[in-house]
């Protein structure tokens, strides 16, 4: 690996963004199909699904039918009717609009298309990492470095492997900075509203507003707040009150159903044992 991200990428490219664009393109492309090489060997014409991506697309059914995603008793139905292991979703409500798309085709093609949303992703966030690095000239063993590290980074394979939302996440934070960095004017609506996708899918990233806070931005911390605001009103008028409910009273006090549940697919059944793993 160390070899591959020390050659010089398509030599004749000499613009940075164009040669930052192979690079990101190359690694990228090292990390998916390394998630398709392991799936693939599962057999199927099709990809199997993910750990944490049915839940996702349980919830977004469920959401778009007027239920209640926390009921245990209706997961453990639906794990039973795909064959397959779900675990109880955990986030907040107001996350429920921003997974509304998933619920919008079956759930296998949903997923495809969910994972190539993430290469995307995954592809912008690498792509401005280089470019940076280009355009700022850093020294060429510190580039070296860096290539080596997204290329063999495992997280990026997990992310990919267990169908979670933490790569479209980075990218909204990652998109968020750039514009940050370019400071100008008229740029705070789009900078927080890519803070807000973020925030809304992962909540930690709220935690990124204290370096604009620090920096006196008060535009960007408001428009957040006016994004959260709105997101929260959508969820409090399509989201049934029993849902907020559950998710107050049974999800909120631990961040998880007991200490550990899953909705087992081969049985109707939910399981609450402590060795249950349990997954963001």
């Amino acid at each position: 690996m160390a070899l591959l991200a020390s050659i010089d990428f398509l030599p004749r490219i000499t613009r940075p963004a164009r040669a930052a664009v192979s690079k990101a393109l190359f690694i990228a492309g090292c990390q998916f199909a390394l998630y398709l090489a392991v799936v693939s060997r599962l057999g199927g014409t099709r990809l199997p699904l993910t750990v944490d991506f049915p839940t996702f697309y349980y919830a977004a059914v469920v959401y778009r039918a007027g239920g209640n995603p926390y009921d245990l008793s209706l997961l453990g139905k639906w794990a039973k009717s795909i064959g397959t292991d779900v675990y109880p979703l955990t986030y907040p409500p107001t996350s429920l609009p921003a997974f509304y798309p998933l619920g919008l085709a079956e759930i296998h093609a949903s997923q495809l298309g969910f994972q190539l949303v993430s290469l995307l992703c995954l592809i912008y966030i690498f792509f401005n990492v280089i470019w940076t690095a280009e355009v700022e000239q850093w020294p060429k063993s510190w580039r070296i470095v860096s290539l080596v590290a997204l290329i063999s980074f495992y997280g990026v394979y997990e992310n990919l492997r267990n169908g979670q939302v933490n790569i479209i996440a980075t990218a909204a934070v990652v998109f968020a900075w750039m514009r940050a960095r370019e400071d100008g004017r008229g740029g705070e609506v789009v900078t927080s509203a890519a803070l807000s996708i973020a925030i809304f899918l992962k909540v930690y990233p709220v935690l990124l507003l204290i370096p604009f806070l620090i920096r006196r931005d008060f535009r960007v911390v408001a428009w957040v707040a006016l994004f959260a605001v709105g997101d929260v009103l959508l969820a409090y008028i399509t989201v049934p009150r029993e849902t907020w409910q559950t998710w107050i009273f049974k999800v909120m006090p631990t961040g998880r159903f007991g200490s550990g549940s899953t909705c087992r697919g081969n049985r109707l059944m939910c399981s609450r044992s402590r060795t249950a793993r349990r997954r963001s």
